[in-house]
């Protein structure tokens, strides 16, 4: 199923794909009804590192981002009653 998914047509070509990705082959369990080799695909946990996303935030930035909240800008917050209409 391994060779299917990963388009590789001889067994010679899935021991060097194994070998090249550091993966560990199987013996056959001797209990298994169906004879399949087994590939041990390696925990990457180990191997991938996380990044840590810092965002610079200025003034400017929050500054325009806070006009698009101003009550006179949009209907966005609740509207006080006029006076006169009051």
């Amino acid at each position: 199923m391994l060779m299917a998914l990963l388009d590789i047509k001889s067994k010679e070509e899935l021991a060097s794909v194994v070998e090249t990705r550091h993966w560990k082959l199987l013996p056959p369990d001797a209990d298994a009804k169906d004879n399949e080799e087994w590939i041990f695909i390696t925990n990457h946990e180990a191997s991938v590192k996380s990044t840590n996303i810092k965002e610079k935030v200025t003034f400017d930035a929050m500054a325009r981002s806070a006009h698009a909240f101003k009550p006179s800008v949009g209907r966005f917050f609740i509207q006080a009653p006029d006076k006169q209409t009051a």
